[in-house]
């Protein structure tokens, strides 16, 4: 059976499961401190079949029994019995059943029992009060159940079940309307003879337009042979046949896929265990609706409910259902079916067959598709801010070029002025001591020799000055630089650098004369001077290494000493403290478009490294 097939005899699992899920945990949180849901789990509960384990209608009944009350009361509380009276019954029977159960619960209380079809009812009515006096008897599967079956009997009540013989027949002749015959296969059995009577109550309604045959107290063969000789105006309606005549027992789905092979015209059903044997179809009752109506009606009692204040449900769940490949064999149109008709063994489409894997894949997709778009997005967000950051460090470039444009401009304007007015006023100073110097008497020694020392003082004082100015003018803007190039003007610094600090520099270059833009030698220049600078004053080094070289499309300047090193971690802020040079050597690094990297560590030395593409 496929999908639809499990829907009607399990009602829908997965709802089972579901409804025993909320059972078993909502329960006990629903209703925390209460001792009601621990009493119910101490109930004992007997259910007593008519018929075989194995059975369908029987195991659906007790699929729906199981699904209300195991949740509750436990399994091991619980109790089935299977009478099996397809095979055998009657009054010995029933009596050794009665001896059986007596031995066997002679030290159990039921709080409650529950029995399926006419049988066990017939059984229950006769035995109960001897087995389990004063116990309420809840029964389901009951075919054309009266009030009067329960006349002088207390503490019954349940779930007809009552085929819709009528509403069968009105759907075979809206289907086949050229129907003349209608062959009527119904077991002989308790429950057949309950059956057999509805269909005689049924016939008058429709004597007028088509004539009945009746198989029922008969030989399989007899009813085989029947089968293969109808005319094609017939329609069978099939009911069920576990014994025929002489007594022998068949499997329900033994003569049901009989019945459909010999069968030259349409077998229509009143009941969905015959589905898939063949048979087309029709308006069906099914076992585990009965069985769930009966588990409630026992919950309710179980839970304290009077069972007089419970009457019995009349009126049996049905719903048409047909068989696909029946219908394409008679050519049954989907057209000529109720609207509300469930149709089973439908082709097995590839959607169909592989539904749970396409709704699996589905999700998937869908999950990946809004995780594409979630990234999309980002990086999307990513890019713009990359460009934004781009557009923010070019304009930081930008800035820093203009700076350093502004501040060499500067620096050429100092050096010139201290060149043109400072240093020539320094150079006429001098002469005009030297002319002074000159116009002294020389005839009075008391006077001349203090004026010649302060003239002399005078002259080294401007002498100083005027190489202070000189060093300064070098500091400010190297000759050296915009003749000959970065290399040379670095070695010059440094050999005036080594000087007056007392330590060894040594400049290594392999750029020969190659010559690159005045920002990037002034830049580079001025990240130099401040890393010998900070070597003069911090580092206590003896010996500084630099090396100027060009590596592809990359200028690379690397300065090294050998001093006393520093932490990283206490430069920067960490500490309080601001590196302020080292900052302001990355920032004017990154304003030509390259990068600073100074490293570090106590002992260890510092190396600075300038990288520019050029």
């Amino acid at each position: 059976m496929m999908a639809i097939r499990a829907r009607l005899d399990g009602t829908r699992p997965w709802l089972r499961i579901l409804w025993s899920l909320v059972l078993v945990f909502t329960i006990p949180i629903v209703l925390p401190g209460n001792s009601s849901a621990t009493q119910l789990s101490k109930k004992r509960v007997l259910v007593l079949h008519s018929y075989y384990q194995g059975y369908k209608w029987t195991d659906d009944e007790n699929a729906g029994i199981e699904s209300v009350l195991k949740p509750v009361v436990g399994r091991n509380n619980l109790h089935i019995e299977y009478m099996d009276t397809k095979k055998v019954f009657g009054d010995l029977y029933s009596q050794r059943l009665y001896e059986v159960y007596k031995l066997k619960y002679r030290n159990y209380k039921f709080d409650l029992i529950i029995v399926t079809d006419n049988n066990a009812l017939d059984f229950m009515r006769k035995y109960r009060d001897r087995l389990f006096p004063g116990t309420p008897v809840v029964f389901c599967g009951v075919n054309y159940f009266h009030e009067s079956q329960l006349k002088g009997h207390r503490l019954f009540t349940g779930v007809n079940e009552e085929n819709d013989l009528k509403g069968c027949i009105e759907l075979v002749l809206r289907i086949h309307p050229h129907t003349r015959q209608i062959v009527f296969i119904n077991e002989w059995t308790r429950t057949g003879q309950a059956v057999h009577d509805g269909f005689i109550e049924t016939m008058p309604y429709f004597q007028k337009s088509v004539r009945f045959l009746l198989l029922e107290d008969v030989k399989v063969e007899e009813i085989l042979k029947e089968l293969d000789t109808l005319p094609p105006d017939s329609v069978v309606l099939y009911s069920a046949f576990s014994r025929d005549k002489q007594g022998r027992i068949f499997d329900f789905n033994e003569i049901g896929a009989l019945v459909a092979r010999y069968s030259k015209v349409p077998v229509y059903t009143t009941n969905d265990f015959n589905l898939g044997l063949g048979v087309v179809g029709g308006l069906v009752v099914h076992g585990y609706g009965q069985g769930e109506t009966a588990g409630r009606m026992a919950l309710r009692i179980l839970e304290g409910e009077r069972i007089e204040n419970i009457p019995v449900v009349m009126t049996s769940p049905k719903r048409y259902i047909f068989d696909y490949a029946q219908m394409q064999r008679f050519n049954i149109a989907t057209e000529k079916l109720p609207r509300d008709s469930v149709i089973i063994n439908l082709p097995q489409t590839f959607y169909f067959k592989y539904r749970n894997w396409i709704y699996i894949v589905a999700v998937t997709i869908a999950f990946l598709l809004l995780v594409i778009s979630v990234l999309l997005v980002s990086i999307r967000r990513r890019k713009q801010t990359e460009r934004e950051l781009e557009a923010s460090r070019e304009q930081l470039r930008s800035l820093g070029r203009e700076a350093s444009e502004i501040e060499e401009k500067g620096r050429k304007t100092l050096s010139t002025e201290l060149h043109d007015q400072i240093g020539q006023n320094m150079t006429i100073l001098g002469v005009n001591l030297n002319i002074l110097r000159s116009l002294i008497p020389r005839n009075e020694p008391n006077v001349v020799d203090p004026i010649d020392a302060r003239i002399n003082d005078s002259m080294s004082i401007v002498k100083q000055t005027t190489e202070r100015i000189r060093n300064l003018m070098t500091d400010l803007r190297s000759p050296v630089l915009d003749d000959y190039g970065l290399a040379a003007a670095i070695d010059h610094y440094g050999k005036q650098c080594a000087q007056r600090a007392g330590i060894s520099i040594n400049v290594q270059g392999n750029n020969g004369d190659v010559r690159f833009s005045p920002s990037v030698e002034n830049t580079v220049f001025r990240i130099v001077q401040e890393a010998l600078t900070n070597v003069v004053k911090h580092s206590h080094a003896t010996q500084v290494d630099i090396k100027v070289g060009v590596k592809g499309k990359r200028l690379e300047v690397r300065v090294s000493d050998n001093g006393v090193g520093y932490d990283p971690e206490k430069i920067g802020g960490r500490d309080g403290k601001r590196g302020w040079g080292l900052i302001t050597m990355k920032e004017r690094a990154l304003a030509i478009g390259g990068k600073c990297l100074v490293e570090s560590s106590p002992g260890w030395g510092t190396h600075v490294t300038i990288e520019v593409l050029i």
